[in-house]
């Protein structure tokens, strides 16, 4: 991906993610072009990549779209999550093996790093990270039912996006909750995992909704 088309994704990603770019708003080659003074062949590839991302969709008749996540949805994806992920991470505390909580706390160490160096990828690269400590998680639970479950809402483009919409003291804030999510998990302490975890989901889903909420309110005034 060049440098140009990675800009116009991450730029539209952020939008989509945010609220900004509303659910069903049709999104025009030209348009998007003009807007970044380039051709349409890196605006066509940023587009390819929101359609894998499932942040937005062609129409019957041609043209693209931003994909329908409503606040309803984003609202059911978060909640769920906070049901279920707390019970996952109570049943690693007693079923993880040792080099499984040993990557996770390598996991919570590469997110500080990597947000203290703040390069150009940075929040794609905390994304990721963030990402694979979940997953690690739920796989470590040992529950396929758990795992079926889940891993589709973990995967959720709002999900995966999350982080390009937190501020530097939210993403900290994530950063130590994992941290303490692998103490408890390396103390076999089942229930400070859970509360852990539902509390760290909890306010990830405040910081989403703060972000939607201020980009409404922008677009309104």
């Amino acid at each position: 991906m060049s440098k140009t088309t990675e800009h116009i994704y991450r730029t539209l990603r952020l939008n989509i993610i945010s609220g900004e770019l509303p659910p069903g708003m049709q999104m025009k080659e030209e348009e998007v072009s003009e807007k970044f003074k380039v051709s349409r062949t890196p605006v066509r590839s940023a587009f390819q990549k929101l359609i894998h991302d499932g942040l937005v969709v062609k129409g019957e008749r041609r043209g693209i779209f931003v994909a329908e996540w409503t606040i309803a949805d984003i609202q059911e994806v978060f909640r769920l999550r906070m049901l279920l992920e707390p019970h996952a991470a109570s049943q690693a505390a007693y079923k993880a093996k040792l080099e499984e909580i040993e990557r996770l706390g390598e996991l919570a160490n590469e997110m500080h790093s990597i947000f203290v160096r703040k390069e150009e990828n940075s929040i794609m690269d905390i994304q990721r990270n963030n990402h694979q400590f979940h997953t690690a998680i739920i796989q470590a639970s040992r529950s396929p039912r758990l795992q079926s479950m889940l891993t589709p809402l973990v995967k959720a483009p709002v999900v995966i996006g999350a982080f390009h919409v937190y501020d530097d003291a939210e993403i900290q804030r994530s950063i130590y909750h994992h941290r303490d999510i692998v103490t408890a998990l390396s103390l076999r302490d089942p229930e400070l995992a859970e509360e852990l975890m539902r509390v760290h989901l909890h306010m990830s889903y405040i910081s989403f909704m703060r972000s939607r909420s201020e980009q409404t309110s922008v677009r309104g005034s």
